[in-house]
């Protein structure tokens, strides 16, 4: 497993009188110290209490800083500059609270399940990104404290990686981890964006699920039916929290990123999300991410829906039938409807359109 990145020890931040007056006077509300600035960006999004002491600070700046927004209180005895946390999307802020926990508790734990996976990049989604996931390195017990999943494991060394600027399992281990975690919604929009990235594949991820040791966590079984659904064509946390919703719902099983080109001259008019060949239908997910990733420079919003209904109707001139759902049709409360609208639809391309069904299969 390549290391992505090198360890970097960092000491704390020594300043001379000079600048430690200053910093004392930014802690007034003058603005976020540059040196904690810089250690925050240098280390990966934090600085501790005592190195805001080092730089002039007292628990009256300190709470002052915090108060006035410049800070971001990210656990106890642990800050960011808000210019920097702020910045960060879900899964970016929880590694920043994971980089804290290792701060804390160094070499006596490894970062694995959901957490090692974020570190990792995977898509996140449908978790309590509040709890960071360590296992004993030290023998230490198994329980949950302070925002800390403290889990107890076997971990061979030679399975670490430093990764995001933390020690973290390998890949395939915090995939399969991940998904004995969290539902299998959730666990698909992992599996299918590890898969993506392509340094893993499901025939590893199965092997791995089949190991002794894997065979013995509690919901392992869980976890391998989310790898046996995992699937790289899946393109975003919306398509693969769709999939789920078809399988949680005995929808027939869709055909992925299915290519659909012109019948008089076999033009190719795009890839749709999801296809139901033998009735007929498209499906797409609409997320924001469709109409904003090919939109042109100086080019009107409105241009690129309006290319997406124009592909809409040249496929619908093919006999295909389409269905659209959103963000919101994906919610747990709401998936009964969203699946009964898009079963009926279905059955009303495969009567409208099945004499010409071979067109789209």
């Amino acid at each position: 497993m390549t290391v992505i990145h090198n360890v970097v020890r960092l000491s704390r931040v020594h300043r001379s009188a000079h600048q430690l007056t200053e910093g004392a006077n930014r802690g007034q509300g003058q603005g976020v110290d540059t040196a904690l600035e810089q250690l925050a960006a240098r280390r990966g999004g934090y600085f501790s209490r005592s190195e805001a002491y080092d730089c002039g600070y007292d628990d009256r700046a300190i709470q002052a800083a915090v108060r006035a927004g410049e800070w971001r209180r990210v656990r106890r005895g642990h800050y960011s500059p808000s210019t920097l946390y702020d910045a960060l999307d879900d899964a970016g802020k929880h590694l920043v609270l994971c980089r804290t926990v290792q701060n804390r508790m160094g070499d006596r734990v490894a970062i694995t399940h959901t957490s090692a996976s974020a570190a990792w990049g995977h898509d996140q989604w449908g978790w309590d990104m509040s709890v960071v996931h360590v296992t004993r390195l030290d023998g230490g017990t198994g329980r949950i404290e302070a925002g800390v999943r403290h889990h107890r494991a076997q971990i061979d060394p030679a399975e670490l990686s430093w990764v995001s600027g933390l020690w973290v399992v390998g890949e395939a281990r915090s995939a399969f981890e991940a998904c004995t975690a969290v539902s299998i919604e959730s666990g698909l929009c992992i599996v299918s964006s590890a898969l993506r990235a392509g340094r893993i594949t499901k025939e590893i991820l199965e092997e791995y699920g089949q190991k002794s040791r894997s065979l013995a966590w509690p919901r392992s079984r869980h976890a391998r039916i989310t790898i046996r659904l995992g699937d790289r064509r899946l393109q975003s946390v919306g398509e693969s929290r769709s999939f789920a919703m078809f399988y949680r719902h005995a929808m027939p099983r869709p055909e992925l990123q299915y290519e659909m080109r012109a019948t008089r001259d076999g033009r190719l008019l795009g890839y749709n999300d999801f296809a139901w060949p033998d009735y007929c239908h498209l499906g797409e997910f609409d997320g924001k991410r469709k109409y904003t990733r090919d939109i042109k420079p100086d080019e009107d919003p409105g241009e690129v829906v309006f290319r997406e209904k124009r592909r809409e109707d040249e496929m619908r001139r093919e006999g295909a039938g389409m269905s659209r759902w959103i963000w919101r049709d994906l919610d747990e409360s709401r998936q009964p409807t969203t699946v009964r609208q898009i079963d009926s639809e279905m059955r009303e391309s495969r009567r409208r359109y099945g004499r010409n069904r071979t067109i789209i299969a």
